[in-house]
């Protein structure tokens, strides 16, 4: 038992074990904290603007690490990208990068491959009519 098990307990807290007892951040409180954002804490962070698929899908691969092997990226920050965009941008961008999370091994960091591999997605994205 203590830090690290999984169960928020005892004297734990945010603060001494985010591992067990997540993160300190409360919306609204007036400040935009870890984790908050335009997305899930508009309250603290304010509302997020409507991006389109290329914002989107630029945004979400800065989200992922692809000189690590095999390549590491964060959840909430893919997760928060897609936030941003209207259905249909978020429906294209996740099938977009669906393509492009199968074409990294022999893809690597080179967008213009993966924009090669998965051009069919891409293009439907760029397309997406969010109106």
């Amino acid at each position: 038992s203590g830090c690290g098990d999984g169960l928020c307990s005892g004297g734990e807290t945010c603060a001494a074990c985010p591992q067990d007892c997540g993160v300190c951040s409360v919306c609204p409180n007036g400040r935009c904290e870890e984790y908050e954002t335009c997305s899930n804490c508009a309250a603290d962070c304010g509302s997020c603007d409507l991006r389109g698929c290329l914002e989107v899908v630029l945004c979400a691969m800065d989200c992922i690490d692809l000189g690590a092997s095999p390549p590491i990226f964060s959840v909430t920050c893919v997760a928060n990208c897609l936030a941003q965009g209207c259905a249909d941008v978020q429906f294209f961008v996740d099938q977009f990068l669906s393509c492009a999370i199968a074409a990294l091994p022999w893809c690597g960091e080179d967008f213009g491959c993966l924009h090669g591999e998965c051009s069919k997605e891409f293009d439907a994205c760029l397309n997406a009519n969010c109106d």
